[in-house]
Formats: structure tokens, C-alpha cells, sequence
């Protein structure tokens, strides 16, 4: 079923639901049976029945009799006004609201990794979008690895153990059959955002596993070059489309000191702004848009780079070792959190060296790995290897 065949259905009343991620009580208000379906079946194993105080409180009003007298959404008492209703169907509200609470969390580091355990140890993924993680760690539950996140490694600061995030699976097509499961049509499962949404229980039932020391740090990597525009001597620049919900002037204007830029095309995609934008820093750029975003009240409705919607899966694998230092420089440079995170500004008190340092402690025992994209057999063996 497609979460926009419910758009017609007329939303309740206001409802309240509770959830729990980590040190972080979240209470989400809304009128919308659409936006509480889908947010209650991502983060079903994170709700909770009531909750005694609230870090967090989340408003999505979809109509126009309250306060504000329209359509809002209130993260944490900042309101944006949701000029488009598609705005909350197709997406962008899930991700500003995850983002906040990432942003909250002080008692776990999140870093974007894949995670899967034997043997009261884990391994913990690394690697950008599109290079197969999903995939990957769906073909390793199939020979006796449990499942503790797909996207997102939670360390604990407590324990030093990396602890499931069990959110439900975002599939894209082609997935579930590349990794060896029938395949799930969108009468049998929920469409969202072209994705299947999906419980890694209802593939595997039982599958999600303890909290556990990280034994193995492998990073992925896909060396065909398909997020290289170009490269020459000096510079090689990299891809971004982003589409807005509406070209704010200060938004705009600010858009011509984003870091690295080289080129900035505005056109229109269904009737929304559409840039096409060349950057040779992208982590930086994607980090400018989002902060002026912000400032300007302006709806990032989608970005994307110039990375194919699948690895090269064809090819023989290589593993490798790596330094520690490296491989610690890399989980950096995939913290989720941001700087702009209570746990950056206030646990380390805004220091990078800080953060290395509690970061380095948590993975000191591990062995760190780099694992060249291949054949997803050849890549499941030789992780079987160092796994035993």
C-alpha cells in the first residue's frame, strides 16, 4: 500500500505518542493518521506506553484551526510553517524530526554504519549512501549474524558497546532479491518514498541482537568512481541536486558562499525550485544548505548526489587492513550528531580532539578493515573469516 492512497483519509484528533531513544523521552503531538501510521511503524520498537517528562515535544498540525491558524510543524518550540501539505507524506518532516533527535541524544555517539553481531562481538559497517550496506546486512543475517542496525550504529559512552537501532528498513528496489528474500510487493507492504518499509523481524523473526563491543571495523568502499564528476590535477568536483520548497531570497543569496562551490544552475521540478550545484567539498556544502535551511525556513525536499542507485556488485572483493588512525578519522567524518549536537557542544564542550579521543576508546579493541564492493558471497565469506 502507498502512504498517498491515505491522503484523502480524514485525520483524527489531535493525538499524543511516546517513544524512548536512548537518553532522549520523545512526545509526539499530531492531527495527522497519515504522519502518526508511518513515524509508529518506523520507530515501533522505540515507542513507549507513557512517559513521566518529555525532553523532546514535536507538533505536526496538518490543519488550520490551532494557534498558529495553519498548517505547522514545532520542533521543540522552533515552528516552521508547512506550507505544502506533500511536504509531510513525501518525507521531509520524518527527516527534520529524526535530525532533531540525533542532534539531542548525549549517552550514545551516532555514527552512519551498518551493524551485525556473532559471538558477543560486533561489525560495524562504514561507508556513504549507496554502497550496499543494507544489502549486506541483510545477506549476513542469513548465515547466523543478528541484526542491530542497518543505518545507524549507536556507541555507548556508558559501556563502550555499540546498541541495535532497530528503525525499520528502508528497501529500495531490487534489494530483497539481491540479497537472497522474496521479494515484497507494495500490496503486501507499505510504499514510501519508492522504498519498502519494513520490520527486519518480519524477514527474520527474533534477529535483533544484544548490545556488544565492537570486534571488527570494516569500511566499504566502491572504487568505480561514480560520485567523481571530475578530476584533473588539482580539484575534483562532486554532484548536488537539491530541490526547495521555495526560493527565499536570503536562502539564495546565501547559496553563492557555500563552500567550494563551482557551478549553480536553478531550474524547476514540478513546480519547486531545483538546483543543480558542482562543489569540491561536499560534506561542507551539504552542512552550509542544511544551516541556512534552517535560518531561512526553507524545506530541503530532497538532495542527492551523483552516486547510482546500486554498488557494483559484479566484481571480486578485497579486504585489507587498515591503520586505527584512519579508520578513526573516517567514523568521524560519518558522526551523525553534527556540531551542532548537545553531545559535541556540551559532553566535549565543542572539541574535535575531545571526540577523537572518546571515540578512539570506544573502538581500541577493534580491528579495522577496508573491503572493496564486490560479489556479495565473496564479500560474506571473507567476513565469515574474521568473524569466527
Amino acid at each position: 500500500m502507498r502512504l498517498g492512497d491515505r491522503a484523502n483519509q480524514r485525520d483524527a484528533a489531535v493525538q499524543r505518542v511516546a517513544f524512548r531513544f536512548y537518553d532522549t523521552a520523545l512526545l509526539v503531538e499530531t492531527d495527522s493518521a497519515e504522519f502518526l501510521h508511518i513515524f509508529g511503524l518506523m520507530y515501533r520498537h522505540f515507542q513507549v506506553d507513557e512517559l513521566t517528562e518529555a525532553d523532546l515535544h514535536f507538533q505536526i498540525l496538518t490543519g488550520s484551526d490551532n494557534k498558529y491558524g495553519q498548517p505547522v510543524l514545532v520542533l521543540d518550540g522552533d515552528v516552521w510553517p508547512l506550507n505544502l501539505p506533500a511536504l509531510v507524506r513525501d518525507g521531509v518532516v520524518f527527516e527534520m524530526v529524526l535530525a532533531t533527535i540525533m542532534r539531542h541524544i548525549q549517552s550514545h555517539l551516532l555514527i552512519h554504519a551498518g551493524v551485525v553481531a556473532r559471538n558477543g562481538e560486533a561489525l560495524l559497517f562504514s561507508a556513504d549512501s549507496f554502497h550496499g550496506k543494507t544489502t549486506l546486512v541483510l545477506k549476513l543475517l542469513q548465515y547466523g549474524f543478528s541484526f542491530l542496525s542497518d543505518d545507524i550504529a549507536p556507541l555507548s559512552r556508558h559501556d563502550r558497546r555499540v546498541y541495535p537501532f532497530p528503525r525499520s528498513l528502508r528497501i529500495r528496489p531490487g534489494t530483497l532479491s539481491l540479497a537472497g528474500y522474496p521479494v515484497i510487493t507494495g500490496e503486501q507492504g507499505i510504499i514510501w518514498r519508492n522504498k519498502l518499509l519494513l520490520d527486519v523481524e518480519e524477514l527474520r523473526p527474533d534477529c535483533i541482537g544484544r548490545p556488544a563491543p565492537i570486534g571488527h571495523i570494516i569500511i566499504l568502499h566502491d572504487d568505480t568512481g561514480h560520485s567523481r564528476l571530475r578530476q584533473d590535477e588539482e580539484t575534483t568536483t562532486y554532484a548536488l541536486t537539491v530541490v526547495i520548497d521555495r526560493a527565499d531570497p536570503q536562502f539564495m543569496l546565501a547559496l553563492q558562499a557555500t563552500p567550494g562551490l563551482v557551478t549553480l544552475a536553478v531550474a524547476e521540478r514540478e513546480g519547486h525550485p531545483q538546483l543543480d550545484m558542482t562543489v569540491t567539498h561536499k560534506a561542507d556544502a551539504v552542512a552550509h544548505l542544511y544551516h541556512w535551511s534552517h535560518t531561512c525556513r526553507v524545506f530541503i525536499i530532497e538532495l542527492a548526489t551523483d552516486l547510482p542507485e546500486q554498488p557494483e556488485f559484479g566484481r571480486e572483493p578485497r579486504l585489507e587492513t587498515v591503520s586505527k588512525s584512519g579508520t578513526i578519522t573516517h567514523l568521524l567524518k560519518q558522526f551523525k550528531g553534527s556540531h551542532q549536537s548537545k553531545l559535541f557542544s556540551d559532553a566535549y564542550g565543542g572539541s574535535s580532539t575531545r571526540l577523537y579521543v572518546d571515540l578512539a576508546g570506544m573502538v581500541k579493541n577493534a580491528q579495522c578493515h577496508r573491503l572493496r564492493v564486490g560479489r556479495l558471497d565473496d564479500m560474506v565469506a571473507l567476513i565469515d573469516a574474521i568473524a569466527r
